[in-house]
């Protein structure tokens, strides 16, 4: 029962959350942000039987990340790229625990990957002029 109770808050929330987004209202964004990922990983944790430890730290770190990035201004927008880093290494680390790298097809992979580097690096170019030089670092850096 509980698990359904946090399943609908989370459907609830990214519902509100959307509607608050497309009219731009950012105090009712600011009110339902902290209950996505707080909510999913309430329902995680009530529908698996032996949740994954890195999975739950992946989430927990998306969440802070979320919380962090409410605020503006540099400092926040860095503590929370720290944790969304966190989170990314967590979930590449679960990731990796579960895949047979042996059965992917890397001649699919190899041009996404470098498609994803070419895309990084042109919406860098577009952004560069606008952000700090601390941030340039920062962003190369994640």
């Amino acid at each position: 029962m509980l698990k359904y109770m946090f399943l609908a808050v989370f459907a609830a929330a990214t519902l509100a959350h959307l509607v608050f987004t497309w009219r731009k209202d950012i105090k009712g964004r600011r009110w339902t942000k902290p209950l996505l990922i707080i909510s999913l990983l309430a329902y995680y944790l009530c529908v698996s039987a032996a949740p994954s430890k890195l999975l739950v730290a992946a989430l927990i770190c998306s969440w802070i990340g979320d919380i962090l990035l409410m605020w503006p201004g540099d400092l926040w927008l860095t503590l929370g790229g720290a944790f969304f880093i966190g989170a990314h290494v967590f979930l590449m680390v679960r990731f990796a625990l579960m895949t047979a790298f042996s059965d992917h097809p890397w001649l699919l992979i190899a041009p996404i990957a470098c498609a994803f580097v070419v895309f990084s690096w042109l919406t860098y170019r577009k952004i560069k002029e606008k952000i700090s030089l601390f941030l340039k670092i920062v962003m190369f850096m994640y």
